[in-house]
């Protein structure tokens, strides 16, 4: 029986209760370090995990074969699933008879709920924006389309919402035809077609060039953006970890901290020596940098440099973890996360992940119960 919990709920749950983990790897051992649960042993579907253990600083448990699940003193016990893909293991829990009706947790899911909440609670202190009479920040949206294929319908959707809520801006799209850049990493992606990581450098380069705001394609507009043009710039927070420069990001032109995230691209390449690609992860690309003028990783409203960071829900209120969405008053976009890059293991991944939190998360309140 699979149960869908939040940390927090799991917390609960789990007093006074004994846990058998499922899987024996490293974030097993990031959560017998990081939680005082009471863990009896773990189980590993790999032979020669059997009769090792799992440490972690002073905690010690033993690892044991599948068939430790059926002792009768390991009855009671919940079972805690732990690696990042989890599908072969739900299918073979659910297809274990002798596991029937045995309480099930996915420690992936508990994670996701958790996120969903704290960028909930985060986004709703009170805050004020800036308010002013002068813009800083120009009308002008941009956003890339390499490969130049026809929009797909979620994308149209999205542009057309750009259009429709921001009727007097100039919408500036670059292509390959009309983006050009001296950046390495930038056209060594472009040189395999990989569109969303030579568009990391890129957002941020035209933005610094020419001012005005980035935005995906995949972010629908929910209302005017001119609220937001009376700082020196934008970003939003996906989370208290770092900003998303995808759910939509902006400055005037020449900006300082837009050029010192250019520079980070300049030292790098794309395509290693081996021939593999160098995925840097946009996140904390962008979010290091703001840290060094001040940024505090908490997911709350704050001014930077000049620069407004807002929380997440008001850029994105989507959560690609468990496919709810959580718009509130300060909403101004929804970031779809279409996400087209990601590996087709991982999307099966999360697909399964959202069904499965879906069938009882319904709704904010539902978060929380």
């Amino acid at each position: 029986m699979l149960l869908i919990r939040s940390i927090e709920q799991g917390l609960s749950d789990f007093e006074n209760r004994e846990i058998i983990f499922i899987g024996a790897g490293k974030m097993a051992q990031d959560i017998l370090t990081q939680f005082d649960w009471n863990i009896k042993c773990a189980v590993d579907n790999n032979p020669d995990m059997a009769g090792t253990t799992l440490t972690a600083e002073r905690k010690t448990v033993p690892v044991c074969a599948w068939d430790a699940l059926y002792r009768d003193e390991n009855k009671e016990c919940i079972l805690l699933i732990t690696p990042m893909y989890v599908s072969k293991l739900i299918e073979q829990i659910n297809t274990d008879s002798q596991l029937e009706n045995r309480e099930v947790y996915i420690y992936q899911y508990m994670r996701a709920l958790q996120w969903d909440i704290d960028r909930i609670r985060v986004s709703e202190r009170p805050f004020s924006m800036t308010v002013g009479t002068v813009n800083r920040i120009p009308k002008t949206i941009h956003y890339f389309w390499f490969s130049g294929d026809p929009y797909p319908e979620k994308v149209q959707k999205c542009i057309d919402s750009w259009k429709r809520y921001c009727p007097d801006y100039e919408f500036k799209k670059w292509t390959l035809e009309n983006y050009k850049t001296d950046n390495v990493f930038c056209n060594e992606a472009l040189s395999v077609r990989n569109w969303a990581h030579a568009s990391d450098y890129g957002r941020c380069d035209v933005i610094r060039r020419y001012g005005g705001i980035y935005l995906d394609t995949d972010v629908e507009l929910v209302k005017p953006l001119d609220d937001l043009l009376y700082d020196e710039g934008f970003f939003c927070f996906e989370s208290a970890d770092g900003v998303d420069p995808g759910s939509g990001m902006a400055a005037a032109q020449g900006n300082e901290i837009l050029e010192e995230i250019c520079n980070q691209y300049e030292e790098i390449h794309f395509i290693n020596e081996d021939r593999s690609f160098n995925k840097v992860n946009i996140i904390p690309q962008y979010t290091n940098v703001l840290k060094k003028h001040g940024l505090v990783s908490d997911g709350s409203y704050q001014i930077v440099d000049g620069i407004a960071v807002y929380p997440p829900l008001v850029m994105s209120p989507y959560s690609y973890n468990t496919g709810l969405t959580c718009p509130y008053e300060k909403t101004y976009g929804i970031h779809h996360w279409v996400s087209a890059w990601i590996s087709e293991e991982w999307r099966h991944e999360l697909d399964l992940k959202r069904e499965y939190i879906s069938d009882r998360i319904k709704t904010i309140d539902d978060l929380f119960m």
